[in-house]
């Protein structure tokens, strides 16, 4: 019963919401519709070290955006309903998942801003969600974070913004909430001041909460650091940013740690229809393996996406990231050993522009988790879609 009311819910938003939807591009041309169907191949649904499962899967997905440029605001609201059909897996053949984004941006007067944006997510197993974090506990989960700035010119060159941030992650099987169910709360400020029109310097002092459901986990952070963002030529941009970050754990067990942080990208544009972008950050990250409170992660990245020709379009991924588990933070009565864990990403898609409403695309994703405190796996998906742009 319960699976056949999320097809017919899938099926009633489908046909109830095109009609309103193609009334109002009529008229504003504020809406956008765009429907991805897929065929995917997963080798390792259960992301499992032995026994792997493989199955074929149906995706279909549902995006309906609304976009509204006003004098002085913007309004952007994106809903993305998907469901996913399981070829082969026992204890249930189908997911539905939900995605939220809402963007507000708001100028007051030449010289004050506000902007607001807010990303939902409520899925049934697991995927990528935010902060380049991976949800991996085979359970439903809601995840959500809002993020708010205000912005104030204080002078011609310099611009102070005081900024929050709120992020909930939510499981839905308690034994799996008890161990990783958290809130974060973050607020700062950020001086930045241009020197010239290429170069602009930074100056930021930021302070975070992490309370874990699990309270002997629970942190508090203070950064202090500044950075560079420069623009060599109107082909190539950088910036970096680094200072000290320390933690005070709530545990007396685990006391203070204070340590470097490191984040740096450069963007890349040799022609225009190619642009290239790379990266690597350092620091103290909240930890996704109990009973450790905390984790040091190096991460370096690096993305193409070229026009082969004016149809074809081809967009190459790859991240590596390094945590770095001490047993001197671990939680708890039992001695825990120290451990490391590599999480290798990589992704490959290719688009064919069939007119300018259809485009078929092929892609194939790559995840490899070697680890030392939790099980290793390996899981490829290929996938085949269509995409159509109502």
């Amino acid at each position: 019963m319960y699976k056949c009311a999320r097809w017919l819910t899938t099926g009633l938003l489908a046909a109830g919401m095109l009609p309103s939807v193609s009334y109002a591009q009529e008229g504003a041309r504020n809406f956008n519709v765009l429907n991805r169907l897929r065929v995917e191949y997963d080798d390792n649904i259960y992301q499992s070290e032995n026994n792997e499962q493989d199955s074929f899967k149906i995706i279909e997905a549902l995006e309906l955006s609304y976009n509204l440029n006003l004098e002085q605001s913007f309004l952007s609201l994106r809903y993305m309903p998907s469901l996913v059909y399981w070829e082969d897996r026992d204890e249930d053949d189908s997911d539905l998942h939900h995605a939220f984004d809402a963007v507000i941006n708001h100028a007051f007067n030449p010289r004050t801003s506000f902007t607001f944006k807010n990303t939902f997510r409520l899925a049934e197993n697991p995927e990528s969600i935010d902060r380049d974090s991976v949800a991996r506990e085979n359970n439903d989960y809601i995840y959500n974070t809002a993020n708010a700035a205000l912005s104030y010119l204080v002078a011609e060159a310099t611009r102070l913004e005081v900024a929050g941030r709120v992020l909930t992650l939510r499981y839905d099987e308690d034994a799996v909430a008890d161990i990783n169910d958290y809130d974060l709360y973050v607020g700062g400020l950020t001086l930045r001041h241009s020197l010239q029109p290429s170069t602009a310097v930074l100056g930021e002092l930021r302070y975070e909460t992490l309370g874990y459901e699990n309270e002997l986990r629970d942190s508090d952070t203070m950064y202090v650091g500044g950075g560079v963002e420069h623009i060599f030529n109107p082909a190539f941009l950088g910036n970096i940013r680094a200072g000290l970050q320390s933690r005070d754990f709530d545990s007396a067990a685990q006391g203070d740690r204070d340590t470097p942080y490191v984040d740096g990208s450069i963007t890349f544009l040799p022609t225009p229809a190619t642009r290239i972008t790379a990266g690597a950050s350092y620091s103290q990250f909240e930890a996704d393996v109990n009973p450790f409170a905390s984790r040091e992660r190096t991460r370096v990245f690096a993305s193409l996406a070229h026009d082969i020709t004016a149809k074809v379009s081809g967009y190459l991924t790859a991240a590596h990231t390094l945590s770095q588990y001490d047993g001197d933070e671990a939680v708890g009565d039992t001695a825990v050993a120290d451990g490391d864990e590599d999480l290798n990403q990589f992704s490959a898609r290719a688009t064919y522009e069939l007119n300018r409403n259809n485009l078929l695309e092929a892609s194939w994703q790559v995840l490899d988790l070697g680890s030392d405190v939790r099980n290793d796996f390996t899981r490829n998906r290929l996938s085949l879609g269509w995409i159509v742009k109502i």
